[in-house]
């Protein structure tokens, strides 16, 4: 699989996966024996998504599509002023989470809305990444070397990172955990309950330029090498 620039990856309940290639604005849908089987273009493609019933979404031109693999994409929700959003979650209340292309603002989109409304909103703060463990949306601050959470009820709680030289992406699962991509150390940190439980290091996994993660609904971790 050739990808000019991967802009995240959604895995889904079957091993299958949804790929964004920022570049060729496109997103991908990879089988779970690896071929591509679907191929879906657009005109500005930022960012991917799976729900925890296994549906893909992508955020492109100004809006989110839930991708229908039995059809053309269906556009779900208008994006407003997170148009360009960065990262995407989905959550098991059928809510949609927003980054923005700044990393200065979250939105959430209730089920039935039109658009995102201000969710969290941070002074000189520079979020990379988001992620949902099917709860609350997950945030990735490097600049403060720690992660945000976001309930749907508004409540936030930071929490630090473990050590990390160059913390750039994260993902999480419906058990709560949570894994952060360290790429100068290339290395990835699973952190639990109770902190970390693993530290892979993804050289020894043969794993050359990690680009993207995300946890499948099996609770394993799936890596895109860029390489």
């Amino acid at each position: 699989i050739e990808l000019r620039s991967v802009a995240g990856m959604a895995v889904g309940p079957r091993d299958d996966a949804v790929l964004a290639d920022r570049r060729g604005s496109r997103a991908l849908y990879v089988d779970r024996g690896g071929d591509v089987a679907l191929d879906w273009k657009f005109a500005e493609l930022t960012a991917v998504a799976v729900d925890p019933w296994g549906r893909f979404y992508a955020a492109a031109d100004g809006a989110i599509f839930r991708l229908d693999l039995e059809g053309p994409p269906v556009r779900v929700v208008s994006l407003g002023e997170f148009a360009q959003a960065s990262a995407i979650g989905a959550d098991a209340g059928g809510g949609l989470w927003v980054l923005d292309r700044r990393g200065e603002r979250i939105g959430r989109i209730e089920p039935g809305a039109t658009e995102p409304v201000v969710a969290w909103q941070g002074d000189g703060t520079r979020l990379q990444s988001l992620a949902c463990d099917g709860r609350r949306a997950i945030a990735l601050d490097r600049r403060g070397s720690a992660l945000l959470t976001l309930s749907p009820g508004g409540s936030v709680v930071p929490a630090d990172l473990p050590p990390a030289s160059k913390p750039v992406a994260l993902a999480a699962d419906l058990a709560g955990r949570v894994a952060v991509l360290d790429d100068k150390e290339g290395a990835v940190s699973v952190i639990g309950v109770g902190g970390v439980v693993a530290r892979i290091d993804l050289g020894g996994a043969g794993i050359a330029r990690a680009a993207a993660l995300s946890f499948g609904n099996d609770g394993v971790l799936h890596v895109f090498d860029s390489a």
